[in-house]
């Protein structure tokens, strides 16, 4: 039997982290959840990390910019998608690209982000 797609969702606002953790539990995954940069570190820093992130980079306790980078030097193969206001968000393009997707914060938000969930891990992280 194969394991359920473990996802981290790391957003500064609790109704978006639990409206997420919900529609995406509901899809089948198992989600966990951080509310800032210093809890997203702690949580892909424990063993068995993440097979996904799910990310608005806007936390309270990092800069967008160095967090994108710290992210993208410590864990490359991550799959990152980037749930965010893109046209607000402040950080340089190079520190954007190398997420997998991008999914722009609105109402229907959620079918987006479990559609390219669902695409990247397939594509990415065979099940064990």
């Amino acid at each position: 039997m194969s394991r359920p797609y473990k996802i981290l969702v790391a957003d500064r606002n609790p109704h978006v982290r639990r409206f997420l953790t919900r529609e995406l539990s509901a899809a089948g995954f198992q989600v966990n959840a951080a509310e800032n940069a210093g809890h997203l570190m702690e949580a892909l820093g424990q063993g068995a990390g993440p097979d996904l992130l799910v990310l608005d980079p806007d936390l309270p306790d990092a800069d967008s910019t160095d967090l994108l980078d710290r992210l993208r030097r410590s864990f490359p193969a991550l799959p990152v998608v980037l749930h965010t206001f893109l046209y607000e968000i402040n950080v340089p393009v190079q520190s954007l690209n190398w997420a997998a997707a991008k999914v722009e914060k609105g109402e229907n938000s959620s079918d987006a982000i479990i559609r390219e969930v669902t695409r990247l891990l397939v594509a990415a992280v065979p099940r064990a």
